[in-house]
């Protein structure tokens, strides 16, 4: 057996019965890499919509979207994690609400909903970039793949702060 620590520093063991129950989170690519978000705050996912940019806005804030009368601010993952950029004309919106706040991220394509028990959620490892890392809340090994976990709450308060404004 082999004991690890998972993203809340509590010890575990792997292959003991005792497994926190799974949850679900709303998966999709970005620069060919897997993120997800909880799928509690996932409002929906739509195709690409117009949208209003929003002159003298950072780059990573793309605009307003006007989603059956609600407006929510469309965030480019891309520009956000300073990731390269590529042509990509559909990006997929991934409309989530925070504590009444809708916010869209902007994703290249939509994967499947998957479920991953809490507690074997672990830490970021330190070879992610800082500016990538500032926004997860954490990283789910499966053997094929590693999916990084955006923390919502990380992305509004960065939202929020005079920081965003001059990214």
């Amino acid at each position: 057996m082999s004991f690890g620590k998972n993203a809340s520093g509590h010890s575990s063991k792997e292959g003991e019965g005792s497994r926190a129950a799974p949850e679900q989170y709303s998966s999709f690519r970005v620069q060919g890499k897997r993120y997800c978000v909880n799928a509690l705050s996932v409002q929906e996912i739509v195709r690409a919509m117009p949208i209003t940019p929003l002159p003298l806005a950072p780059a990573h804030i793309h605009g307003l979207l006007n989603l059956r009368g609600q407006i929510v601010t469309a965030i480019g993952v891309r520009e956000l994690f300073s990731l390269a950029q590529e042509p990509v004309t559909d990006k997929m919106n991934v409309v989530c609400n925070l504590q009444g706040t809708g916010v869209s991220l902007l994703v290249d394509e939509i994967d499947d909903v998957v479920e991953f028990p809490a507690d074997a959620l672990e830490a970021v490892p330190d070879s992610v970039s800082p500016r990538i890392r500032s926004f997860l809340g954490g990283v789910f090994k499966t053997p094929g793949e590693i999916f990084c976990v955006i923390d919502l709450v990380k992305v509004m308060d960065f939202l929020n702060s005079d920081k965003a404004q001059i990214a």
